[in-house]
């Protein structure tokens, strides 16, 4: 579905800080499909010389929600908001 703004990649960046290490800063990607985290999303954390990367998939996503016995749908917005600071729509 070429067009459809649900499918097309989103991707978040912002600053993220470390109280213990406050001379220090970190820069975070999020990239997913869709309108929100729950069918999975890529990570990539960089200091501006080292770079960490992971893939969350959808069942990660799942299981995270079960183990922390949380409904799915509210552990995803949590989830969008820590990572990217946006809100999700539930639409």
């Amino acid at each position: 579905m070429l067009g459809n703004p649900h499918y097309r990649m989103q991707t978040s960046v912002r600053e993220v800080h470390i109280s213990s290490e406050p001379d220090s800063s970190y820069f975070l990607r999020v990239d997913w499909s869709g309108r929100g985290l729950g069918s999975g999303f890529q990570l990539l954390l960089t200091d501006g010389e080292d770079a960490w990367r992971g893939d969350v998939s959808e069942a990660a996503v799942c299981g995270e929600a079960e183990e922390l016995e949380m409904q799915t749908d509210r552990y995803i917005q949590d989830l969008q908001q820590a990572l990217t600071q946006t809100e999700t729509s539930s639409t």
